[in-house]
């Protein structure tokens, strides 16, 4: 028997093809991959009990004080997202730098984060075999680091109220970026939605996910700091003004 022809041998290159198939990946599979990889970790690996299970004067005194500085909010988070969100206590005051990559793979509940893949199955992948994988991974990276830097300008500005302790979580920057390229650059063909019979356009439906998202993210957060992720999409008009400029010069 050849060496080509053992059992071994045959499980190695079965191996090596599912590790090139994995390499062959779209970025925005590896996204998606790696949103619920982290996701369903982070869930497993949550406290069951944050909250203290006898209740006392102390435990209560303790508690309030605990729900007033933030901490409270932050030990319900899972280990992942405990020391990966973003906030201006931790990134700048604390020096913990990895914070404004990390937040964007961090998210502490499930509806949020099937949002965020839902979006990027819809128009992520479009909008990368359009844009190519390079230019569509940029894209949504500097779309994500819009919402640190957009956290930073609001807690600079006392109206807002953002405490220095709200955990900034989500992919929502970077896909808010993606939808606002779709909705201004992306194709244009019509979307069936579903089973309904109606077809959009694929730029109108982007524009309205991109408004829906901005709204969820705006209203459903914990101390204000998901007005952050708008930034994302505000960093997406001005990527997409740089690529329309770039492939269509006056």
């Amino acid at each position: 028997m050849g060496f080509a022809e053992r059992g071994y041998s045959r499980r190695g290159r079965d191996e090596g093809s599912r590790f090139a198939a994995m390499a062959a990946w779209s970025v925005t599979t590896w996204l998606m991959v790696v949103l619920v990889v982290v996701f369903l970790l982070d869930a497993m690996l949550t406290p069951q009990h944050p909250y203290p299970v006898v209740f006392t004067p102390d435990t209560m005194r303790d508690l309030g004080q605990q729900i007033a500085s933030g901490e409270y909010i932050v030990r319900t988070f899972g280990p992942l997202t405990r020391y990966g969100h973003f906030s201006t206590s931790t990134a700048v005051q604390g020096r913990q730098l990895w914070r404004v990559v990390t937040f964007q793979f961090m998210h502490p509940d499930v509806w949020p984060v099937t949002l965020n893949l839902l979006c990027l199955y819809g128009f992520g992948r479009v909008m990368e075999e359009q844009l190519g994988w390079r230019r569509f991974a940029a894209l949504y990276f500097v779309c994500a680091l819009g919402a640190p830097a957009t956290y930073l300008v609001l807690h600079r500005i006392p109206a807002t109220d953002l405490a220095p302790w709200a955990p900034l979580t989500g992919a929502t920057a970077g896909v808010l970026g993606i939808l606002t390229a779709a909705a201004w650059i992306g194709r244009n063909d019509d979307v069936s939605l579903w089973s309904t019979g109606v077809s959009v356009p694929r730029r109108t439906l982007a524009l309205l996910a991109c408004a829906f998202v901005a709204l969820i993210a705006v209203k459903r957060d914990v101390a204000g700091e998901g007005a952050a992720h708008v930034g994302g999409a505000l960093a997406g008009l001005v990527g997409t003004a740089i690529l329309r400029v770039r492939d269509y010069p006056a």
